[in-house]
């Protein structure tokens, strides 16, 4: 049996084109930058929004962590 090949295309198409989706990884990017004007960011920290919502970018939801750290804690309570 051999590997199979990822079709990009498809999950874009499916997922991550999706006007709602765009908006939040959209709402991600300006945390990194907000937090990025204030404190100095190495490529293996990350913003974190304290309750999983990346719409909520006040200062008091986002804290800066590690990659691991964030990428190991439950993201599966998503608030939209």
């Amino acid at each position: 049996m051999g590997k199979k090949i990822r079709d990009y295309r498809k999950e874009y198409d499916d997922y991550h084109g999706r006007p709602e989706e765009i908006e939040r990884r959209s709402n991600r990017n300006k945390a990194r930058r907000q937090v990025g004007k204030k404190e100095n960011l190495s490529w293996l920290d990350e913003v974190d929004h304290k309750d999983n919502n990346p719409n909520n970018n006040s200062p008091g939801n986002l804290r800066v962590v590690s990659r691991h750290k964030n990428r190991t804690r439950s993201h599966n309570k998503r608030s939209s």
